[in-house]
């Protein structure tokens, strides 16, 4: 069964806001992912995010959901896979792995991204989005099943911790975090900024892209999402 979340998935595809974090991880991607190997979507969902991994030999799709894995299916990635086992077997074979509003699901984070990690080939990328700050808690949290949200501190330590090297983490959606938070602290979903009328949708797309192309030139203080990327660390 699909349940909410997956629907909002689904709807978000269309809207400024997932314009936004797959314009930023590419750019984080162009810059810093130097090989042309296997890449990993991890918690792939429909496949929104595939065309981040353009410079991919193969892309494998995780998505435990099989009935939405058959989207994937559809959309053309080389290989779904629907078990946490299969894919943490996979070890050493991945040049990037993305992971995109997946660890805020995960409850041992540290956990699941060490084994991500472990199917690195060296030198190896993982590319992340979280959602950024506690205060920010929400029913949006609530329907979209998170454990948490995370500072830029706090992910960074994540990653350090699971072997990763930061080569660059920021917070982005900076000018709508004001409002955001407006929204988010009185209590209100904030899911209906993300189905707005065409012309609105238009404009904030057109915002996303000036920001966006500051990354990953320069890293934002505020936001109310963070994209960070680290490589597997150097083994002396």
């Amino acid at each position: 069964m699909i349940n909410k979340a997956f629907e909002l998935l689904l709807d978000a595809e269309k809207s400024w806001w997932y314009w936004g974090r797959k314009n930023a991880a590419k750019r984080v991607l162009i810059k810093f992912s130097k090989e042309n190997g296997e890449a990993c979507d991890v918690g792939a969902g429909y496949g929104g995010m595939k065309e981040v991994f353009n410079k991919a030999t193969r892309i494998v799709a995780y998505e435990p959901n099989r009935e939405i894995g058959k989207v994937c299916e559809a959309r053309g990635y080389s290989e779904v896979v629907y078990t946490e086992e299969i894919l943490a077997n996979m070890k050493g074979r991945f040049s990037v792995v993305g992971a995109f509003d997946v660890l805020e699901h995960i409850e041992d984070d540290k956990k699941f991204l060490s084994m991500i990690v472990s199917t690195l080939a060296p030198g190896g990328l993982v590319v992340a989005t979280v959602p950024a700050f506690q205060f920010l808690w929400g029913v949006h949290d609530v329907e979209h099943q998170h454990f948490r949200r995370y500072n830029k501190r706090q992910i960074k330590e994540l990653f350090d911790g699971c072997g990763l090297e930061i080569d660059y983490a920021s917070y982005w959606n900076c000018l709508l975090f004001f409002p955001a938070a407006l929204v988010r602290l009185t209590g209100k979903s904030g899911g209906s900024a993300l189905r707005l009328p065409e012309i609105l949708n238009k404009i904030l797309m057109w915002y996303m892209s000036l920001e966006t192309s500051c990354i990953p030139s320069i890293t934002f203080p505020f936001g109310t999402s963070i994209i960070v990327c680290g490589r597997v660390k150097q083994t002396s």
